[in-house]
């Protein structure tokens, strides 16, 4: 014969609620831990947490009286409770069932007009077509900007701006070499290749 099997914690509950409707009587936590034992076989290390449950559903009554905890729960009390419960979780049962056909149906409105037909597919591959083409347009027509009057107005603006910037540099240097000439009686020549400057260096014309 194998070890005794030990009760689950709904098989407690259930019988520390069969305990109060048996003896209808008002308990302590520390008479209940003892006579759990030995009515129902329910060791006293656990009858607190089991106990704690019931209050927490509602299916046994708590009270201070004195310096004391009482529990209790009398057998019409305890029937109207469970039957309250019961009814609660079909009420939520039957609610979660309602949201689920709901999102069943939901679902189905999402996939209908989704269907692969000849016809949606002849449709996509059109419009697959149409981006393509665009796609080719717009290359073109970047490749033809450089040709639009707005863009030759612009490149014209910018080369102008270059040859005058350019222009100014040249000016600079020519007053470096002329400073050089007058100051240290330096040649051209000499200022060009002590600078690296070459000798064909000349002013931009339009």
């Amino acid at each position: 014969m194998g070890p005794r099997k030990g009760l689950s914690f709904d098989e407690k509950r259930d019988r520390l609620m069969d305990l109060f409707t048996e003896t209808a009587d008002f308990f302590t936590l520390k008479e209940l831990e003892k006579i759990a034992y030995k009515r129902k076989g329910i060791v006293s290390q656990s009858v607190k947490e089991v106990l704690q449950s019931l209050v927490d559903d509602n299916l046994v009554n708590t009270d201070k009286c004195g310096v004391q905890t009482v529990f209790w729960s009398l057998p019409s009390e305890a029937s109207q409770k469970r039957k309250t419960k019961l009814s609660n979780i079909k009420e939520e049962l039957a609610a979660a069932l309602m949201k689920g056909t709901r999102l069943q149906e939901e679902l189905q409105q999402e996939k209908l007009g989704r269907e692969k037909t000849e016809e949606r597919t002849a449709l996509l591959e059109a419009i697959a077509e149409k981006e393509d083409r665009l796609k080719k347009v717009t290359v073109e027509l970047a490749r033809f900007a450089e040709f639009d009057p707005l863009e030759m107005t612009k490149l014209e603006d910018n080369i102008k701006k270059t040859r005058q910037c350019a222009n100014r540099w040249v000016d600079n240097i020519f007053n470096c070499q002329s400073w050089a000439s007058k100051k240290f009686g330096m040649e051209r020549k000499d200022f060009d290749r002590q600078f690296g400057i070459p000798s064909e260096l000349d002013y931009v014309e339009a």
